[in-house]
């Protein structure tokens, strides 16, 4: 891959025209912290499992504070209501992997329950959820691991963790787009629920290829970034760090080519940090197939390879 060089004939109306006719309701490209094409990149959208990164996020934060001692904490350890529960050796790790092994609350068909937005009383809910394979040692992408996930960290954080997350972080890069969709006990259970706009999106995307730092302040630490970003957190999935998704680099030792989460209906996180480059393209989920099959190579064709 080319280094990159932004060329006029390749931000063309032709790809707006594009980015347009399929229902894209926001759309900001971000090379070296500026902006190079944009399409209403302050249009609030809810960005459904892009919400997903923020419970590492948030994990991240806790960890660079010192509140959160080890990752391979057990869940019965941090909740002690589940203590006596199968699910109980479930750690952290294998949360924010993918591979705790309890089944996710979706139907015959595979189409996400949400139990979690219905009940007062969520730890009784995944306690009657069963365990289908042993932690670790498989990945299976899973929104009961999230909401779980927030459920732990929210007691270590001592606060509703989309308050703790917004108070530490989102707050302190001048983030003010975000919404969280709540259940009936005032939390979020992070595996969907977020609305954003682009702009503030395309921030946490400069926090990761900084490393962590947001105009002078460490806000997360380099080692947690390396480790939720470019180190594989599920021996089953070698492109999955802690709920990042990344492609490794053909250099031995460098940087992902790309870190991304995706979100239905056609909503997009990617990171490129050999560029410095962030791209965000926001699309209501309304159930219709997104016509733009292949976002991330249109933006690499269109912005770094020449």
């Amino acid at each position: 891959m080319t280094p990159f060089i932004l060329l006029a004939a390749l931000v063309s109306a032709d790809f707006l025209t594009e980015i347009k006719n399929s229902g894209t309701q926001a759309l900001l490209i971000v090379k070296d912290g500026q902006p190079v094409e944009s399409f209403q990149p302050a249009t609030r959208v809810a960005v459904q499992s892009v919400t997903k990164p923020f419970v590492s996020l948030a994990a991240g934060r806790l960890r660079t504070e010192g509140k959160l001692k080890s990752l391979d904490l057990k869940i019965g350890e941090i909740l002690p209501e589940l203590a006596k529960d199968p699910k109980a050796p479930v750690t952290l790790r294998h949360l924010l992997s993918h591979s705790s092994g309890i089944r996710d609350a979706r139907d015959s068909k595979g189409r996400t329950l949400n139990e979690f937005m219905d009940t007062k009383d969520v730890l009784e809910y995944v306690s009657k959820l069963p365990i289908e394979a042993p932690p670790g040692q498989e990945y299976k992408y899973s929104n009961v691991g999230v909401a779980l996930t927030s459920l732990a960290l929210e007691r270590i954080a001592g606060e509703p963790l989309h308050l703790y997350l917004r108070r530490t972080l989102l707050r302190a890069m001048g983030i003010q787009s975000d919404e969280w969709r709540l259940d009936k006990r005032g939390r979020s259970p992070f595996y969907f629920g977020l609305s954003i706009n682009a702009e503030d999106l395309a921030k946490i995307g400069q926090l990761i290829i900084n490393d962590g730092q947001w105009q002078g302040k460490q806000l997360l630490s380099p080692e947690w970034i390396k480790l939720s970003t470019q180190e594989p957190g599920n021996t089953t999935n070698p492109r999955l760090g802690l709920i990042w998704f990344f492609q490794a680099s053909t250099t031995p030792g460098a940087k992902p080519a790309m870190i991304q989460h995706t979100g239905d209906g056609g909503n997009y996180l990617l990171i490129f940090p050999k560029y410095n480059l962030v791209a965000v393209r926001l699309r209501p989920n309304s159930g219709k197939p997104d016509p733009l099959k292949d976002f991330p190579n249109l933006v690499v064709d269109r912005f770094i390879r020449q």
